[in-house]
């Protein structure tokens, strides 16, 4: 097991900074382990993207989780810090995935002497978290979705038609015209159409700022980032881009509608009114039609980077909402596994 430094830490005596890589799916993948007391509960962050990993903006996004909780960052494998130059593409699929997240539940469980978790999953995250809370409920004491997956084959049909309807509406021919050469999803080239796309949906649909907003705050967090140097920020980027290429088919694939239509876990659910990269009204149709022991939607007046544009918001209500079903007692600063 590999480390590194993480350049922020905590002077408490229990607490814990950990960056380092452990064997997930038969191959090495960094976490970063934060707390200010190992005598925390524990929450499991799954990123989004696929490929937009954390690590290198927890410091700026996560400190008022980590006075409640010991929070796991975790560059999924094809992400971040785990990428590599001869990365297994064929290990790329989403049942992968869902298997790396309950391993690397296992893994915490373990090391810290608890009998649950928390989980929380953001976008891409979302839908790999629901699928590991749906194959193992018992390992989790409550789930939390931020920019919920549903059904990403309609998400995409959805917003082409609402692009092609304004192209129409705001007698725009050269936007038509575009549409028209990419096509209707499923796309024939995934990579350049999906970027085409994006590009549209945030250049003509209303509510685009707060997703500009999103990728200026992300770059100059990743540009701050302790745990991140230079050739890690150019292995987040080719990361992000090998990511997208493999796994967005697969993601357009998933109808958690059929997939889990319900859960054994309590269901918390934040959405963004402007979010325009997964629509709300889709997720919320999901949520609706969800069968679980509780469930909770939260509106936010955010985009679908609600973590980036609502980060004081977005902890507190994190915090107010799992931290009750925390309901075992804490292990002992002796008795975790203390692997500094």
């Amino acid at each position: 097991m590999a480390k590194r430094k993480t350049g922020w830490i905590y002077h408490h005596p229990n607490s814990i900074a950990q960056l380092i890589d452990i064997p997930l799916g038969g191959i090495k993948q960094w976490i970063l382990i934060r707390g200010e007391s190992r005598d925390l509960p524990i929450l499991l962050f799954l990123h989004g993207g696929p490929g937009m990993s954390l690590i290198g903006v927890s410091a700026q996004y996560f400190s008022q989780l980590e006075k409640h909780f010991i929070v796991v960052n975790w560059d999924q494998r094809g992400s971040g810090l785990t990428y590599t130059a001869d990365e297994d593409k064929d290990s790329l699929t989403v049942e992968q995935f869902v298997s790396d997240t309950i391993e690397l539940t296992r893994h915490l469980i373990k090391r810290f002497r608890r009998k649950k978790i928390f989980l929380v999953g953001h976008s891409w995250g979302s839908a790999i978290g629901t699928l590991a809370v749906k194959r193992h409920p018992e390992l989790y004491y409550a789930y939390l979705g931020a920019g919920q997956v549903a059904d990403m084959a309609e998400n995409e049909a959805i917003q082409y038609a609402n692009l092609k309807e304004l192209a129409i509406r705001e007698n725009r021919p050269l936007l038509l015209k575009q549409l028209e050469n990419i096509g209707p999803p499923p796309y024939r080239d995934v990579e350049k159409s999906l970027a085409i796309r994006t590009d549209f949906t945030l250049r003509y649909m209303p509510n685009k700022s707060s997703e500009i907003h999103y990728r200026k705050a992300v770059t100059k967090a990743l540009l701050h980032s302790t745990e991140y140097r230079f050739p890690d920020l150019v292995r987040y980027a080719k990361a992000h881009f090998l990511s997208v290429k493999i796994l967005w088919e697969k993601l357009t694939q998933l109808n958690l509608f059929q997939l889990a239509p319900s859960l054994d876990v309590p269901a918390f659910y934040i959405l963004g009114r402007m979010d325009v990269v997964v629509l709300p009204e889709l997720s919320r149709r999901y949520i609706d039609q969800l069968t679980a022991p509780h469930k909770e939607l939260i509106w936010f007046e955010t985009g679908h980077s609600m973590q980036y544009e609502a980060p004081g918001l977005f902890q507190k209500t994190i915090i107010e909402k799992l931290l009750p079903y925390a309901t075992e007692e804490p292990a002992s600063s002796t008795g975790a596994n203390q692997e500094d």
